[in-house]
């Protein structure tokens, strides 16, 4: 939606996409028959899924993310139809979020049998986290963060991620807040925007851009923060998160973890006890949470950083493999259909 808001010749592309997208998935199912289409996003993935399980009669199941189905709502009569159509037509349905499901479930009818959607995230990894300390401060110094309270922010540069909240938050707080980093790990359409607003604020000195980091690097950092934050908000377009993996790798690496509601966060965090919750688009707010985790005494501290982990488990591959099997595969081998 960002690319097309700023180029709209590119809503020309919207058809080839789902065209492209429709040879190659009819292409691949005939070839391999699966027993199965799994399609992640319901626009365009779960739509094309559709046609290419009325064609070849192999059965289909989507996870609706976010605002790939809400999208829908701009085309009147039209739009709805699709999205109860598609619904209908799906073995079974998952969303990441209960807002990702209400958005789903608000097209179709109350007493719809196929309007039951279970919510399960997406998995995150459990690291093996060392306790041994001396590595940590090896990392921080050789990232310089070293003497730091370092806050992480870890997504992509783009409004539905509200990182401009989060800098507002930390203008806010800065003289009461511990001496502090904040690493921007992420790229996006925003990034020179974001760059200027951190210039104009005048924390340059404070915020850090090693812009898109994977693997071993983004490993570093995790070890390396204090607090995660996901500052995510509703963007003027209707955009919005579903349940950022980065706020479960954050729990997963025992991060004191900061998030709005509307990131999804409300789904797995009770504020004060595993994370802290704050609303959207508000600095005032994000602020004042952000002090409140700084004033955290080593023991409070180190109990949420626990509470935090042991949450992060119930989001572990292995759990939410075997939910997805339970949900989205077990029905289609005994012949059944979603209750």
């Amino acid at each position: 939606m960002p690319a097309l808001r700023k180029n709209p010749f590119l809503y020309g592309v919207i058809p080839f996409l789902f065209f492209g997208e429709f040879i190659a998935t009819l292409r691949l199912v005939r070839r391999i028959r699966p027993t199965m289409i799994y399609a992640h996003w319901f626009t365009p993935q779960a739509i094309v899924a559709s046609w290419v399980s009325r064609l070849t009669g192999v059965p289909f199941v989507f996870t609706t993310h976010a605002s790939d189905v809400d999208v829908w709502r701009r085309i009147p009569l039209f739009g709805p139809r699709i999205v109860r159509g598609v619904s209908a037509q799906a073995r079974a349905i998952t969303a990441v979020s209960s807002r990702s499901r209400s958005k789903l479930t608000s097209f179709l009818a109350a007493d719809d049998a196929q309007a039951t959607v279970d919510v399960i995230p997406m998995g995150v990894d459990i690291p093996a986290v060392s306790p041994d300390h001396t590595v940590r401060t090896q990392i921080r110094t050789r990232l310089g963060l070293d003497g730091k309270v370092v806050y992480l922010f870890i997504g992509r540069l783009v409004e539905k991620k509200g990182i401009h909240f989060l800098l507002e938050a930390l203008k806010l707080a800065d003289t009461a807040l511990t001496d502090w980093t904040l690493v921007v790990a992420g790229d996006g359409p925003l990034r020179s925007e974001v760059q200027a607003a951190v210039a104009a604020l005048g924390l340059s000195d404070r915020v850090m851009f090693p812009g898109y980091v994977t693997g071993e690097t983004k490993d570093e950092y995790l070890r390396s923060a204090d607090v995660l934050v996901v500052p995510s908000i509703i963007a003027t377009d209707g955009d919005a998160e579903g349940l950022p993996v980065a706020l479960l790798e954050g729990l997963a690496y025992g991060l004191l973890c900061v998030a709005t509601d509307e990131s999804g966060a409300d789904d797995i965090l009770t504020d004060g006890v595993d994370g802290y919750l704050c609303p959207q688009k508000d600095a005032v707010a994000l602020a004042a949470k952000l002090r409140t985790v700084d004033a955290l005494g080593p023991d409070a501290r180190a109990e949420v950083s626990a509470r935090a982990s042991r949450l992060a488990h119930n989001y572990s591959w292995d759990v939410i493999v075997e939910r997805h099997y339970d949900t989205l595969i077990a029905p289609l081998l005994s012949g059944g259909t979603r209750a």
